[in-house]
């Protein structure tokens, strides 16, 4: 291109003169305080990388004094010596909070450590203060508010305390747990002055209501359980319930267990309820070894088969069928549901069935109390029909229970006695109370 003139690399380097002592001059020492720089950056950051694995006391003196003035290295020191619980160590974790948090005055998290050290060696009015500046600087943080809740708890403060710790609870569920547990235990027992403190929170009632079942007070978890709006999508909701329920069962408390308010779900004619059997037309599936108790259990084991089958049906779509066979003598699975009931309320338990089975040893269904296994009442023997027929269960509730079990069972019998081969089909159970 004509009017432009391109300089070579090699005339520039000319004109500069390397030979000329300040030019030397000037290029070691521009090298000097890159390489002085450069260290000190990556020390820097190496103690600050560092600082976050710190686990042995060495490893937190040698941070510092890499990097004394990075609040980072003094956090790990102070929190490696404070983990030996050891008396010197603790003042010396002390120190360090003081020396981080003066580094960094606007980190709540230095100040939340150092509100707690200070509790830690019986200065209060410190503690409070460090805690106090926490708060100023994260106000609406959950961590904040529960640590400053819980000193203020100890302190005497429990307007102020509760206050804290209601922020605290809202704000994240997952201080609920400990807060049910730190208004019982600052309530002396009083469990409706506990519930007071923090009512209203979801997530506290949910954990208050457990807090309260694990510790037998059933009737009280009841009462605060049932006034909870379900919450389908609430994981810890949905363990809650699970535990309440299991607790309810643990307990005997049959009625309580299957009437308990939960998460919401489709309802129909084969859903259990007091009185009632569940799937009694075998419509739903039927699993081995179901933990659900108010459904249809078949028991660990290979005999005799049991299935659902569409082959004969009384109504609906599907019956039950057991198939047994003449060379097995082995222990007998039975097919067994729990059945929430009326203490004291008289009912009649109505199977229908066809049978081709030819053998020996007879075959029941019985009702059994849900509390001790006890019989109650147990049906005729179950005779051979091709056509569906009827058997009935005649019983009476104790009055100290509200749960039966109805199963079907083998009688007893002996080694060649227990051959049977052959066919029942169930279908339609129904539980009239009269």
């Amino acid at each position: 291109m004509t009017g432009l003139r391109l300089t070579s690399p090699r005339i520039i380097l000319k004109a500069i003169r390397f030979k000329s002592l300040p030019v030397r001059l000037v290029c070691i020492l521009f090298a000097v305080v890159v390489t002085y720089f450069s260290v000190k950056v990556f020390l820097w950051c190496f103690a600050s990388s560092a600082s976050i694995n710190a686990s042995v006391k060495e490893v937190g003196d040698l941070l510092v004094s890499i990097s004394p003035a990075d609040p980072q290295t003094h956090f790990a020191r102070a929190a490696v010596y404070e983990k030996t619980f050891e008396t010197d160590d603790l003042q010396i974790a002390l120190r360090e909070y003081e020396t981080a948090a003066a580094l960094a005055p606007n980190n709540y998290l230095l100040w939340l450590s150092l509100g707690s050290t200070y509790g830690r060696v019986g200065d209060n009015a410190r503690a409070e203060a460090a805690f106090r500046r926490a708060k100023e600087l994260a106000p609406n943080y959950s961590q904040v508010n529960w640590a400053l809740g819980n000193f203020l708890l100890r302190e005497g403060n429990d307007d102020e305390g509760y206050a804290e710790l209601r922020k605290a609870v809202s704000g994240d569920s997952k201080y609920a747990a400990s807060a049910a547990s730190t208004a019982l235990q600052f309530s002396d027992g009083d469990l409706d002055l506990a519930h007071s403190r923090l009512a209203g929170i979801p997530s506290f009632e949910v954990a208050f209501s457990v807090l309260l079942a694990d510790q037998k007070e059933l009737n009280k978890a009841l009462e605060i359980w049932n006034k909870i709006e379900p919450q389908a999508k609430d994981d810890k909701y949905l363990d809650a319930y699970s535990r309440l329920r299991s607790l309810l069962i643990d307990q005997k408390r049959f009625t309580d267990a299957i009437t308990l308010i939960g998460p919401a779900k489709e309802t129909g004619p084969d859903e259990a309820a007091v009185g009632k059997i569940s799937n009694p037309g075998f419509e739903g599936k039927i699993v081995a070894e179901n933990p659900n108790i108010f459904d249809w259990r078949v028991f660990k084991g290979t005999y005799p088969q049991v299935a659902v089958t569409d082959a004969q049906k009384h109504s609906g779509n599907y019956s039950l069928i057991v198939v047994l066979s003449g060379s097995e003598f082995r222990e007998f699975r039975g097919v067994s549901q729990t059945v929430a009931v009326r203490p004291g309320a008289a009912y009649q338990l109505k199977i229908n069935y066809r049978s081709d089975v030819n053998s020996k040893v007879q075959f029941f269904w019985e009702v059994a109390s849900a509390k001790d296994g006890k019989r109650i009442s147990i049906s005729a023997p179950l005779q051979p029909s091709l056509q569906w027929a009827i058997s009935t269960v005649d019983f009476q509730v104790p009055g100290d229970i509200d749960g039966v079990d109805i199963r079907f069972l083998r009688g007893e019998c002996i080694a060649a006695a227990c051959s049977a081969s052959g066919s029942f089909w169930f279908d339609d159970l129904e539980l009239i109370q009269k």
